[in-house]
């Protein structure tokens, strides 16, 4: 294969592991990305309706992409040409992985409102440039022909606002409500239908500040007709506040469990799974003009397909990683076509990387216990193995009550929940189905396989061996309150050892429980995206110790960002960062002592 088009094919796998590189601002990015996003669900129509929603997902899952997607159909809303919905969308995005003062830790709500509404008011005067010249040609249109002088007006205002100096220590007067009330203006002057709010890493603010705007966020909805908020969220790394999903703000959940429960069983899923994993590389490969069929990749693209999807469950970052890797090796062994050996290197390479992120947090960030109860795990599934090398052991049933104990293994991609609800041969109820990642599963030869009559054999329910570790997590767990005797319980009064299971109603007078604040579950020091930072760079000595470039691109985020942080978690002593190369190289981080 010539280099120009070898050069073209890892771009296309590059561009999967992050949503970097694409400006909301570029017309070209827009249209690229409009070619290459695959929508399994209709996730873009929905997100299009006129209701607030949470999108949750893992990191890598597509959030990000999903609402960049729906940001260019609002956009093309104002296109007679292009246009699908019969409305005009106004859209604002904010990223507050970018908004430097939002992610510092602020108490005051008042104070926390007046930033959160300096961004946006930034972003608004920002994108709605981009749809300038189809307001005025919709307004010019009008018999009124002083709302176009009142609109300019209002933006005039907007800038003056713009224009003050705003830092932590000096405060910006000017509430999100008054700009909700400054946009509607704008909004009925413009000819627009409704205004979309997107707001991206949302698990990027600190647990009290999450706290804040879910709070705000639940008091403003619904009280400026159109005006409707589309936010992002990282799957068990969020505070909502006061708000409750499905009754306040619609979830849309990206996370494999959700994609599985709209399937017939785990075979009808992971065949999908094939389909979109192929769609998704197939995509970028065109857009990226590489002129090329995704079964000319591979030296067989049948089995790979299969292992890329197990390997990467669908998440189009770990698709990239492992792609990219595997090109890689391919393209430096002379080869122009990726056999099973490159991509087993993709997989191994992406597994180390998520194990990085989970390792070199465990001590100083997460507690050992989580890399005991991992240990624990594949301890017993190379046992299982062993009883019948013929079955696989990769899959293992634990009581759902027991979720929350393997967050920070399921967030590292580790482990992955695959079903709610299930039940084991012996009639044990309310369990989870997990999978140990492929990488692990090749390392220690446990097989792969989806039988349903082999995973859910009593063998396979770890609660035993869970057991142990109840202890630790009995003052995270929430606690219960009955809304007709007022009788609160905690998580542990509510256990049912014989049928290892929770009560769900008042012992009392059987009212259904209701839950109320307990105690934040997991260590919320600092954010998934920091804990991955300082996962990557502690999982690295002075030998290999790596730049923020490479940081960011293992991580999925800016750059910036890693520097900025790794700057701050030096003064605590978890990393170390020199000029290993000369007084004016850049800067290199790594474990130190």
């Amino acid at each position: 294969m010539v280099k120009f088009l070898s050069e073209k094919v890892m771009d296309a796998f590059s561009s999967m592991k992050t949503t970097d590189s694409i400006s909301l601002e570029s017309n070209e990015d827009i249209k690229r990305l409009e070619k290459y996003y695959i929508d399994p669900f209709n996730y873009v129509n929905n997100i299009m309706q006129e209701e607030d929603n949470f999108i949750i997902g893992r990191r890598g899952t597509g959030k990000s992409t999903l609402i960049y997607r729906a940001f260019a159909e609002c956009i093309n809303s104002w296109d007679k040409g292009k246009k699908i919905y019969k409305k005009n969308i106004l859209p604002i995005f904010i990223d507050l992985s970018k908004c430097e003062i939002l992610t510092q830790k602020i108490d005051e709500d008042i104070i926390f409102e007046e930033y959160f509404t300096y961004e946006l008011v930034r972003a608004f005067r920002k994108y709605i440039n981009l749809l300038w010249p189809y307001i005025i040609s919709s307004v010019e249109e009008d018999e009124d022909k002083s709302k176009l002088f009142n609109i300019r007006e209002y933006m005039d205002q907007l800038d003056e606002l713009i224009k003050k100096d705003v830092t932590y220590t000096k405060k910006w007067k000017y509430t999100l409500g008054e700009f909700l009330d400054k946009i509607a203006l704008i909004k009925e002057l413009s000819n627009a239908t409704a205004i979309y709010i997107f707001v991206d890493e949302y698990s990027e603010l600190s647990s009290t500040n999450q706290k804040i705007l879910g709070n705000l966020l639940k008091r403003l909805r619904g009280t400026r007709r159109g005006i409707y908020f589309k936010v992002c969220a990282i799957t068990d790394n969020y505070d909502l506040g006061e708000i409750r999903l499905q009754r306040d703000f619609y979830e849309i959940s990206l996370d494999l469990y959700k994609f599985i429960e709209r399937s017939n069983g785990l075979n009808d899923a992971f065949n999908r799974l094939e389909k979109f994993t192929s769609n998704i590389v197939q995509e970028r490969l065109n857009v990226f003009g590489c002129e090329t069929d995704i079964s000319s990749i591979f030296n067989d693209y049948s089995q790979s397909i299969s292992l890329l999807t197990r390997a990467s469950i669908g998440i189009p970052r770990t698709i990239g990683i492992i792609l990219k890797e595997a090109w890689a090796q391919a393209q430096a062994k002379k080869r122009i076509k990726i056999s099973n050996d490159d991509l087993m290197f993709g997989i191994k390479s992406a597994g180390d990387s998520y194990y990085g992120f989970f390792s070199g947090n465990v001590g100083p960030v997460i507690p050992k216990l989580y890399d005991d109860i991992f240990e624990e795990i594949l301890t017993r599934a190379r046992q299982e193995r062993k009883v019948n090398s013929k079955k696989f052991a990769s899959m293992f049933l634990v009581g759902g009550f027991r979720d929350s104990h393997f967050k920070y293994l399921t967030e590292n991609y580790l482990i992955h929940l695959l079903k709610k609800d299930e039940t084991s041969v012996k009639g044990e109820t309310n369990l989870s189905l997990y999978m140990i990642d492929l990488a692990f599963i090749n390392k220690y030869n446990i097989g792969f396989g989806l039988d349903r009559d082999v995973y859910r054999q009593q063998r396979f329910v770890y609660n035993d061996i869970m057991k142990k570790y109840d202890v630790y997590f009995t003052n995270t767990r929430k606690e219960y309150r009955c809304p007709q005797c007022d009788t609160e319980y905690t998580q542990e009064q509510l256990f049912l050892p014989q049928l290892n299971t929770y009560l769900e109603f008042c012992l009392r007078d059987r009212h259904m429980l209701v839950k109320i604040d307990g105690i934040d579950e997991g260590n919320q020091t600092f954010t998934e995206m920091e804990r991955k930072i300082i996962g990557t760079i502690r999982s690295r000595t002075v030998n290999d110790a790596i730049l923020a470039r490479d940081v960011s691109e293992i991580v999925g985020c800016n750059k910036i960002k890693v520097a900025k942080f790794a700057e701050k978690v030096e003064k605590e002593n978890l990393i170390k960062r020199e000029r290993l190369d000369g007084n004016n190289s850049p800067y290199r981080y790594y474990r130190g002592k």
